[in-house]
Formats: structure tokens, C-alpha cells, sequence
């Protein structure tokens, strides 16, 4: 279904650009493909709003509300909210026969086409075909452990666009300096004249606080684009690495937390379909509270499952030699086992060593006694 939204939403990108949409180039062709794409975009719309209510209902049901407000479902309203203002445009402009000023929809466009292929993206997550889901969730986690760096980096291109801004001339745009402060600290990208001196067009004299622009560039460069920049470029490695070697439990993990969402939709459209169909005003259909068996014993959808690796007895956990950490533990594990062994042959030397002398000692005080 996605795929299809991002198929209709390309076709009105592409209307948009090649400017059909205009009013002296609008046509009866024109019309039906855009009434078709929003037909399927529509129907797609609403299979996400629908699924999201009944999904919050099922957690509401379930009295888990604070675990469903998450980054990740902040994320999914703005994409609803989004094709909504794009189904509003759309659906305004097929009305009136005419789509003013089509232009303005470019960055509505633009957002919501990325928005698409990144959910399209996160649907392949819980596939174990093609390994697809091994394969994206690591790289999805490793990237959501770089927050952290990210505001810190954030703080150093501030003061990095301060001193630009302070340094450059009058007739420098602060978007100019913006992006150039970004060329210089993340691709480091830039030229001496525009970037560093903030020289226009017309002028080719620096200006009298040049040793000063020369200082900040120096500094900024090395803090910004070399320290920080391999510091970041270690952090996603790291971070890579460590669930890669872990990616049986993120992908066991995601599709547990894909099988709830499908057990607590189902939930929240039966709650949805009492509150609008049912009259009994109780709803006892959809009580929070869970019967018991005659027995006393919970039902089995009440229990908790857990999930963990299958080891037979006497078996021991290999950790994964794909990766680098996987690759030390292994290591480390037969170390420790050849560590151990080589003790326990040191404990049975000492033990027989002893019983030896302590032989020798009964002996010679037998000979002593006899003599």
C-alpha cells in the first residue's frame, strides 16, 4: 500500500514539474490522473488513521497509553498530518478545475515522498526473507544511538556559525553563512575567498580582522571537521557493531513488538466498532478486566512471553564471529576455557606433588624409627 501512495504521489510530483497542472495547460487527461491519485492515496490515508486509532485504542484498552506516545509514533501522526494537507490540496484543486500557484505544493511534495520510502523502508524490518530484516535493523539502531553526539555537534557548528557571523561582511546572507559553516565543518568544502574571508563579488580586499577569520577557520576545521568528525565516524561504528552482534534479538524483538501492534489494532477496532454500533452502555465487550478460568488460572493471552535462544543441555552460547565484538568474544571465551583447563592441570599437579612427599616424609620417618 505504500508503494502505491509513492507511486500516485510521484505522478502528481511529476505533473507539478512538468507544469500541466497550470491552468492554461489543464486538461480532462490531466484530471483523471490526478482524481486517480488521489483515489489511491485517499484509500491509503485512511488504512494508516484507522490503524493508528485502533492502535492507540488498543493500548488504551490495554491502560498502556504512556507507552504508546513514543518518537517513533510522533513521527507516524506528522506523516498523517502531512498527507492530509496534501489530499487537501489535491482534492481543492480537482474541485475548482483549476491548481493555483502548484509551486507552493513543491516542499509538501518533497516531505512527504521521503516520508514514504523511509516507511517503506520500516515495513521490510520484520521480513526474514533475504535477511532483510537482519540486514536494516542494525543500521536502524545504530543510528538512533547517535543522538547524543549529534547535540554536542550541534552546539560546536553554533558557535562555529556565531564567529561567521560576526566575521563576515555586511552583504553576507545569514542562509550563505549557515550553509557555509556547514560545508566547511561536515564535507569540509570551501573556498578561502567566500567561505573563510566572506569576499563578494565586488570586493577582493580582505578586510582589516582577516588574521582573526584565518584563527576561527584554523580552529573550527580542526575541532569541527577532523575531531568530531572521526569521533562520529567511531561512535556509528561502534554502535553498528554492537548490534550486529546482537541482531538475532533486535529482529526476534521487532517482530514481537510487530506481532502486539497487530494483536492491540485488533483490539482497538473492536473497541472502536462498541463505541460507535454497540448500545449496550457498559461495554462489557470491551472491559479491561480479564475473567478468570474455573480453574482460578489466567487465560493464556494474559500470561507474558518470553523469547530467548534454545540451548540443549551441556551446550554453550557462540557468540558471532561476523563482527568485531563478536570476534573478541569468541576469543575471550576460549581463552578463559584454556585458562581454566590449564588451572584445573596445575590443581591436579600440586595435589599429586604433595601426596608424593608427604610418601617421602612417612618413609623416612619409618626408617628413623627403625634404626
Amino acid at each position: 500500500s505504500e508503494a502505491v501512495s509513492l507511486g500516485a504521489i510521484t505522478r502528481i510530483t511529476a505533473s507539478v514539474r512538468e507544469g500541466t497542472l497550470d491552468a492554461k495547460d489543464y486538461d480532462e487527461w490531466t484530471r483523471l490522473m490526478m482524481m486517480t491519485s488521489f483515489l489511491f492515496i485517499f484509500i491509503v490515508w485512511m488504512k494508516n488513521l484507522i490503524g493508528e486509532v485502533s492502535l492507540f485504542l488498543g493500548y488504551y484498552h490495554r491502560s498502556w497509553s504512556k507507552d504508546y506516545f513514543t518518537w517513533h509514533k510522533s513521527m507516524v501522526w506528522c506523516h498523517v498530518l502531512m498527507m492530509f494537507s496534501l489530499l487537501v490540496w489535491v482534492s481543492a484543486g480537482i474541485v475548482n478545475s483549476e491548481f493555483e500557484n502548484p509551486d507552493v505544493a513543491r516542499p509538501l511534495l518533497a516531505a512527504v515522498g521521503c516520508m514514504k520510502w523511509i516507511r517503506l523502508l520500516y515495513c521490510f524490518r520484520g521480513f526474514e526473507m533475504f535477511s532483510l530484516g537482519p540486514r536494516i535493523l542494525p543500521i536502524l539502531a545504530a543510528l538512533g544511538e547517535v543522538t547524543d553526539f549529534v547535540l554536542i555537534m550541534l552546539f560546536f557548528c553554533g558557535a562555529n556559525m556565531q564567529a561567521s557571523y560576526a566575521l563576515s561582511t555586511y552583504d553576507s546572507s545569514i542562509q550563505f553563512i549557515i550553509f557555509s559553516a556547514y560545508r566547511m565543518g561536515f564535507l569540509s568544502d570551501f573556498e578561502v575567498d567566500s567561505d573563510v574571508l566572506f569576499l563578494g563579488d565586488g570586493n577582493s580586499s580582505p578586510s582589516a580582522w582577516a588574521a582573526f577569520q584565518y584563527t576561527a577557520f584554523v580552529v573550527f576545521s580542526f575541532v569541527v571537521a577532523i575531531a568530531l568528525t572521526n569521533i562520529f565516524i567511531g561512535v556509528m561504528s561502534n554502535a553498528f557493531d554492537y548490534h550486529l552482534d546482537r541482531v538475532g534479538q533486535l529482529f526476534v524483538r521487532t517482530r514481537a513488538h510487530i506481532g502486539l501492534d497487530f494483536l492491540l489494532r485488533g483490539e482497538g477496532r473492536r473497541a472502536l466498532f462498541c463505541c460507535c454500533f454497540c448500545d449496550c452502555h457498559c461495554c462489557g465487550c470491551c472491559s479491561r478486566r480479564r475473567k478468570r478460568d474455573a480453574d482460578g488460572e489466567s487465560k493464556a493471552e494474559d500470561r507474558l512471553w518470553l523469547c530467548y535462544p534454545r540451548v540443549e543441555e551441556g551446550e554453550e552460547v557462540v557468540a558471532d564471529g561476523n563482527t568485531m565484538r563478536g570476534s573478541v568474544h569468541a576469543v575471550g571465551d576460549r581463552l578463559s576455557k584454556q585458562v581454566g583447563n590449564i588451572s584445573e592441570r596445575l590443581r591436579k599437579i600440586e595435589a599429586h606433588l604433595i601426596t608424593e612427599v608427604e610418601g617421602d616424609h612417612a618413609v623416612a620417618d619409618l626408617l628413623s624409627d627403625c634404626g
